[in-house]
């Protein structure tokens, strides 16, 4: 097999997607051909911190793959997890640079768990490259380095699995079954929710050093090579706009996917908008901590909401909707739904549990992933690369709504969204949530969004309020890429 060398299929190290295709690389009925049933998937995991250590673990123990390689521009995060392979009895090759790692021809398939403005640069050139790809949330950046990556894939025909792990989750699709089928009555408003406490990351007044142990140009990557404005270098990236989307695109990622199971992946919402803001932390984050989007779908209210701030102030615990602090909550006429990682729960309106429906998701989407890399099988992936695109777009919306805001009024919200049963609890549930935190709401008032919506080709925005427009449409621009790290 000729390997083809990043020179050869990377130029100027920009993704060009009528470049080279998988063509070079042996071609996929060979590949299939050339791996016995009983062979291992050979993959690399780019980006071994947090979630990524996560995934060195989840895909040793899988049946029917072999991590075989390590990226990460964090020297100390190569060498931590090469002493945790150590311990498990394996050894592994180890990058600092992805495109060294996908030079390496005995690589089959690559995990990406990198921050998020590196997700499609790496999944494009993954694709060249001739590998199969698995992504983590949210697969893009923004919305249009999203429908990129649905370009590169339809291109060069890969297997590319989203990683929104409760889509493998096969108890989500039994209790859908079982609201449609009346058992708790007509659907009055559906809230997805996540709860999670987090704390001020502090603020600098001047740049930070880069940690010795680091490769900075590798770690911006596609993003601006500023000084390094914040504390820590790894993680508080999702608060900060060049690198993250917010908690709306972080754990937010995986309510609006279930937001969208539930409702039909056949649909989108006619239009967004959101309110929110960033509340008591006087820090150099710029995402907010407290998110409420609408998702319009016509029928009947659909929330995705984010909250950080403790259930009041000092507290340790967060609030909760019917004792729930992060999934989705389906409220009927006789009862509700409790969509959560490990499974759902149905209940009564008194809160008595009526019936409950359990399923695994990790590893039953790493375990998937493989089956379609090892089948060559696309239409059998559980997320692939187009729900993973739709479900992100939502989340760039919401986030685009809120930048483009202006402050308003209790009242102004509630009108612009639509009084309702619905529309008054998530909104006194926020103003109850900042009230019990000490945040005076009259002297800091929440940003207002505009309706928000999207054509089927993602190239087109549609902004209802004027005065959103302007920002809202430049910040719906591609950014300003640098060389070499440019998605085109």
């Amino acid at each position: 097999m000729k390997q083809l060398l990043r020179r050869e299929f990377l130029t100027k190290s920009t993704i060009a997607l009528s470049g080279i295709g998988v063509g070079a690389y042996l071609p996929t009925s060979l590949w299939a051909n050339s791996h016995g049933s009983n062979d291992d998937i050979s993959i690399g995991i780019v980006g071994v911190g947090w979630k990524g250590g996560d995934h060195c673990k989840d895909f040793f123990r899988a049946k029917g793959a072999r991590v075989t390689a390590i990226c990460d521009a964090d020297q100390l995060h190569l060498d931590e997890e090469v002493a945790r392979f150590k311990e498990r009895g394996q050894s592994v090759k180890t990058y600092r640079d992805i495109r060294d790692l996908l030079d390496d021809a005995d690589i089959d398939a690559v995990v990406i768990a990198t921050p998020n403005h590196w997700h499609a640069l790496m999944t494009i050139w993954a694709l060249q490259a001739g590998k199969d790809v698995y992504i983590e949330k949210p697969v893009s950046h923004d919305i249009w380095e999203g429908r990129r990556m649905l370009e590169a894939g339809e291109k060069y025909g890969r297997i590319v699995q989203a990683g929104t792990q409760a889509r493998s989750n096969k108890s989500y699709d039994e209790a859908i079954e079982y609201l449609k089928a009346g058992n708790l009555g007509a659907v009055k408003w559906v809230h997805g929710i996540d709860y999670k406490k987090r704390t001020s990351m502090g603020r600098v007044t001047g740049p930070q050093p880069i940690p010795p142990s680091v490769d900075y140009n590798l770690f911006q990557g596609p993003a601006p090579l500023d000084p390094l404005m914040r504390k820590k270098l790894h993680y508080d990236w999702h608060w900060q706009w060049p690198t993250g989307n917010g908690d709306m695109g972080n754990i937010g990622a995986h309510v609006v996917d279930n937001l969208r199971r539930i409702m039909g992946d056949h649909r989108q919402p006619k239009r967004v908008m959101s309110i929110g803001g960033r509340f008591l932390h006087q820090d150099d984050g710029e995402t907010p901590n407290e998110h409420l989007t609408y998702l319009d779908y016509g029928d009947y209210p659909v929330f995705a909401e984010i909250r950080n701030l403790p259930y009041q102030s000092g507290a340790d615990y967060m609030d909760n909707i019917r004792g729930t602090r992060n999934g989705v909550i389906i409220h009927c006429e006789t009862g509700y739904l409790v969509f959560g990682f490990g499974g759902v729960s149905a209940y009564s309106n008194a809160g008595k549990r009526i019936t409950a429906f359990s399923g695994e998701s990790v590893k039953a989407h790493i375990d998937n992933f493989i089956d379609a890399v090892r089948n060559r099988n696309s239409a059998a992936l559980n997320c692939p690369l187009k729900i993973g695109v739709q479900g992100a777009e939502l989340c760039h919306l919401a986030n685009l709504s809120y930048r483009s805001g202006h402050p308003a009024s209790f009242d102004a919200i509630k009108e612009r969204m639509g009084e309702s049963e619905a529309v008054e609890a998530a909104v006194d549930g926020i103003r109850g949530n900042l009230e019990r935190n000490g945040v005076g709401v009259e002297n800091n008032p929440l940003t207002l969004g505009s309706w928000l919506s999207l054509n089927a080709e993602g190239d087109s925005l549609s902004v209802e309020d004027d005065r959103s427009e302007l920002v809202a449409q430049a910040l719906f621009e591609p950014r300003d890429y640098r060389e070499p790290f440019v998605v085109s």
